[in-house]
């Protein structure tokens, strides 16, 4: 009786290799999970790059209606005086412009284009996204009494990854809609 209840006392615990095993699956599990949460977190703050880009719809709408016109520059935009210039057009800091630092942005461009002018998000380039600008575009397009806008990226595929569905197809020179 006494090496019966030796011998349940030593089977309590997990065998080493029953913990190399859990571990092994774990750590396949966490290799898979980790990557493609950090994914969905910039996707989710690419997202709400765009949702500040659309905040600025209203004022660009209001100065068209007001003017006949797009806006020219970021004075026009509400978004002060610029601290550079791209493409022709007004560029600042993201933070200069929205008032806070962003783990994404770091500039935004104000781009005029022959069919329109172009609202521009220019991301830092990292190591985890493959060193991409991932480049957001909202195309401002005036067309009779109304303005029009549309998401899209630069035509490279590995931009089209970070942003949301409806910005991954069609080019900033596009202007066919």
């Amino acid at each position: 009786m006494h090496t019966k209840t030796r011998q349940n006392a030593s089977q309590k615990g997990f065998t080493l290799i029953e913990l190399m095993i859990t571990v092994g699956i774990l750590s396949t599990l966490l290799a898979i999970a980790v990557p493609s949460y950090q994914n969905y977190a910039v996707r989710a703050k690419v997202t709400e790059g765009l949702s500040m880009m659309s905040g600025s719809k209203t004022s660009i709408a209001s100065f068209y209606g007001s003017t006949g016109r797009l806006p020219e520059n970021f004075s026009e935009l509400g978004f002060g005086e610029p601290g550079g210039s791209a493409h022709g057009g007004d560029a600042a800091s993201f933070e200069s412009v929205y008032g806070f630092d962003s783990e994404i942005w770091r500039q935004v461009e104000w781009q005029p284009k022959s069919g329109g002018w172009i609202l521009v998000l220019r991301s830092k380039r990292k190591p985890s996204w493959d060193n991409v600008d991932i480049g957001l575009h909202l195309q401002v397009k005036a067309d009779g009494n109304e303005v029009r806008f549309r998401c899209v990226v630069n035509n490279k595929p590995t931009r089209r990854e970070w942003v949301p569905s409806q910005c991954r197809y069609g080019g900033v020179n596009d202007w066919s809609w």
